[in-house]
């Protein structure tokens, strides 16, 4: 048995899809701050690959719809979220949430999307069911 990881970059969201359909149990690389960190102490699945989802722009984009639901990519890090403008009013406990979660190099590295995922209590946002 070997720990090696395989381990892709794609630059699209259809190359990771591709990628995560043709390998099974690999696991998307968001900032790794969970996943990593899990994997080196063992107590994390070890998937046999990694997808980065590092090089797909748009997966950081935090915009707003017409219908003013704000849509947060799974690269967005708890910085841009923290950042982001766009949670006001009743949405502003996400920013201010983003803002509070770990320190300064997890919020910097640390995405929204692995965190729910993970369901990470160190970086635990709620999720809506």
């Amino acid at each position: 048995m070997t720990d090696a990881v395989e381990f892709y970059e794609p630059r699209t969201i259809a190359d990771a899809v591709a990628i995560l359909a043709s390998v099974p149990d690999a696991r998307c690389l968001a900032g790794g701050q969970t996943l990593v960190a899990g994997m080196n102490m063992g107590s994390a699945f070890r998937p046999p690959a990694l997808v980065s989802l590092q090089g797909i722009a748009e997966l950081a984009e935090i915009t707003q719809r017409a219908d003013g639901v704000i849509v947060v990519g799974a690269m967005a890090t708890h910085e841009a979220v923290a950042r982001s403008q766009l949670f006001r009013g009743g949405c502003e406990v996400v920013r201010e949430a983003a803002g509070r979660i770990a320190h300064p190099a997890i919020r910097t590295r640390g995405t929204m999307g692995g965190s729910i995922c993970h369901a990470d209590p160190a970086a635990d946002y709620p999720g809506d069911g």
